[in-house]
This record gives C-alpha cells, sequence and structure tokens, in this order.
C-alpha cells in the first residue's frame, strides 16, 4: 500500500520557520493530523543575527520501523536519539559547517572553503561516519574541489584506516584523485567532459558529452 505525506509549519512574525511537522499517511487511512500519524518534528534554531545555527530533529511516538529513516545532507539516515543538524558560519555570515549529529557524535558533515575573492565554494570537505558501506562516500572524508560555475574539477577519497582498494559499484578499482576539465557554451555552461583518474595530465579516462537546448537560440549540437 502507498504512503504519502504532509508537512506542516510554524512561522514567526518575519516568516521564518521555527518547526516542521511530517506526518504519514496511508492511501486508506483518513488524513489525521495527530500523533499516531507523526513522524517527526523539526525545530528551528536561530542566532540573534537571524542566522539558522541548529535544528532538533525529533521521531514521532508511533513511528512504524519500516519508515524510520530520514532523507539528510543527501543520503539516507536511520533516526536517533538527540539527532540535530549543527550550522557555523565564517565571519562574512557564510555558512562554513554543517553536522548531523547523533548527541555528541558527528554522523556526517559538510565543510566548506571559499574563494578568496569570488565568494563562491571551491572546497568541500564531505565526512561520513563509517562510509565504507556505502558505495557513493567510499571513504570517511571525500574532498571535492570546484571552479567558479559550481563544476567539480577535482574530487579526493582520502583513505580510511583499513582501507586497500576504493571499489566502485562494479568492483572496479577507482584512483584516489579524480580530475575533470570542461570544454563551454557561450553561456559558460559545459557541453564536453573530459574524466582524468590516471593523473591531472593524462591520459583521459573517459569524456562525457551534453547537448545543451535554450529557448532563444536552436539546439546546440556538441556532436560536430
Amino acid at each position: 500500500e502507498k504512503y504519502h505525506d504532509i508537512y506542516i509549519y510554524s512561522e514567526d512574525s518575519t516568516k521564518r520557520i521555527l518547526e516542521e511537522k511530517l506526518y504519514f499517511f496511508k492511501d486508506s487511512e483518513k488524513k489525521q493530523i495527530d500523533d499516531k500519524h507523526l513522524e517527526y518534528t523539526n525545530k528551528y534554531i536561530y542566532d540573534k543575527y537571524g542566522l539558522l545555527v541548529r535544528q532538533d530533529i525529533k521521531v514521532g511516538p508511533n513511528v512504524p520501523h519500516y519508515i524510520q529513516e530520514l532523507y539528510i545532507m543527501d543520503k539516507v539516515t536511520s533516526y536517533c536519539d538527540d539527532m540535530h543538524l549543527s550550522y557555523k558560519y565564517d565571519d562574512k555570515k557564510r555558512i562554513s559547517k554543517v553536522s548531523l549529529m547523533c548527541g555528541d557524535v558527528v554522523k556526517r558533515s559538510e565543510t566548506y572553503t571559499y574563494h578568496p575573492t569570488k565568494n563562491y565554494i571551491m572546497k568541500n570537505e564531505m565526512y561520513m561516519r563509517n562510509a565504507f558501506v556505502n558505495r557513493t562516500n567510499l571513504t570517511d572524508l571525500t574532498i571535492r574541489y570546484y571552479d567558479e560555475n559550481g563544476n567539480i574539477i577535482q574530487r579526493d577519497f582520502v583513505k580510511t584506516e583499513g582501507v586497500r582498494n576504493l571499489r566502485g559499484a562494479n568492483e572496479s578499482i577507482l584512483p584516489e584523485h579524480t580530475y575533470y576539465k570542461y570544454e563551454f557554451d557561450k553561456y559558460h555552461n559545459w557541453i564536453k567532459c573530459y574524466v582524468y583518474m590516471k593523473g591531472e595530465d593524462g591520459p583521459v579516462t573517459a569524456i562525457m558529452e551534453r547537448e545543451l537546448k535554450y529557448y532563444d537560440e536552436p539546439t546546440v549540437n556538441t556532436n560536430k
């Protein structure tokens, strides 16, 4: 049987979200907003500058075991006691780190480093506790570097102790370092990506191409 969700929000006078509640229902059930159908409550906490510094996430009292998971920070995670998101900012009030916590234990985190003059994220350090069980995060720490258009230009797997080889979903051995170079169209969108998995200077491991169509001009053909 299918399920569907209903989100309900509480806001303050400035329209900031103070609380989010998620309710789950079977298709056959009456949509009744009560604790029986409450999946979680998410409370938002702000500092004196109005910056979000914490989210407290508490599972509902009657959530069945088969849906006691939450999609958060681009991953599926199980609920835990004292689950919360913690946010930190730099001196320019830009977000510099977000952490998913279970009590005092960091389950996941992302740390952002900004370009010194161009105000874009140039480096993203992604930590995931016991990440070797997840094929998309082969080590506890993955570092990604980006250009000013937000395109990834380098990915580093920082090997976890005990990990001898990095293996992808098809069991192929992956390098610790992967590099990406691009060709762009006149709108600065990439149309060809060169992937280097055996060193930054080659040889090319793979080439990805994409065709972009804009509303104000004919299709851009990348196969010429």
